[in-house]
């Protein structure tokens, strides 16, 4: 069939388009719930800590949540994109139930 090869490769870029739409509304999506994680963060810590406690805890808020992406960015070199973002889901998932477990304890 001589056009075949050219409505295949007319499909490729709509199809990797697609993908690409669906990935770029993910990242948004993630990007929005990591700023609200951010921001309950700092904002529990100058609850807590005054105006003073704040900047610190800033500061410690900020590395809680870009050293384990700069760390998961590393790993990824060596083990593959997808093996690293499953474990950082996973490892993600464990901190925020066991956080919820304290959370709970600690008010009992």
């Amino acid at each position: 069939m001589p056009g075949a090869h050219r409505r295949a490769g007319a499909v490729a870029p709509s199809s990797s388009t697609a993908a690409t739409a669906r990935a770029v509304v993910l990242a948004g999506v993630g990007t929005v719930l990591a700023g609200v994680g951010f921001g309950a963060s700092a904002l529990a810590v100058v609850r807590h800590a005054g105006a003073a406690g704040g900047a610190g805890g800033a500061a410690r808020a900020y590395v809680a949540f870009s050293l384990p992406a700069v760390v998961a960015g590393l790993a990824a070199t060596s083990f593959g994109l997808h093996a690293t973002a499953v474990a950082y889901g996973l490892v993600v998932v464990l901190l925020g139930g066991t956080a919820l477990i304290a959370q709970r304890v600690r008010r009992a």
